[in-house]
């Protein structure tokens, strides 16, 4: 089953980003009700990873990353405790932004949907982007597959919405799902 691991209310890490504000992060649970089956240490574990990711809209591609390779420096180590676990994050994510801030959604693809309406998928496995800038994309067409690069904690979709075809230098959109069973 697939869970919003992250979503849309005050107490998600996105929240108080404004880019991020309405995003979500979606992990996929096993028969186990793990997200990964063994001790979680490589990304291959993750019942997410590799999964496909499709354009949820049609639209067209305006910006891309690809060549952000997965990592495990983000993922919660066994025994580590939780603030120690923070501790690194942290300073992960500092490295991370010393690179620039599209290294932060790691290998990502944007599409514009309408005027001012764009739609970030981000921690994407890398070579498993299968659209270029330029494509026009139906909803429902593969993009890519689930990963975790860039600022990741374990495979999982990051994906939100918002008004500029940058995956942080934008303002946030709330998202309204329809066809969702819960």
């Amino acid at each position: 089953n697939w869970f919003a691991g992250a979503g849309s209310t005050l107490h998600s890490h996105h929240r108080w980003a404004v880019p991020e504000e309405f995003a979500f992060d979606f992990v996929l649970y096993g028969a186990s009700g793990n997200t990964h089956k063994g001790d979680g240490s490589k990304p291959q574990d993750y019942y997410a990873y590799g999964q496909p990711v499709f354009a949820v809209a049609d639209g067209e591609v305006v910006t891309l990353k690809e060549g952000i390779p997965d990592s495990v420096d983000a993922m919660r180590h066994a025994n580590e405790s939780l603030v120690d676990y923070q501790k690194r994050l942290r300073e992960n994510q500092e490295v991370l932004l010393a690179q620039g801030v599209d290294i932060i959604p790691g290998n990502h693809v944007i599409l514009r949907h309408a005027d001012g309406v764009y739609s970030v998928s981000a921690h994407l496995k890398p070579g498993s982007i299968q659209v270029k800038v330029g494509d026009r994309v139906k909803e429902g067409q593969l993009i890519g597959a689930v990963g975790t690069s860039g600022n990741s904690t374990e495979p999982h979709l990051h994906f939100h919405l918002c008004d500029a075809p940058s995956a942080l230098v934008c303002a946030g959109l709330p998202i309204e799902f329809y066809n969702v069973e819960i």
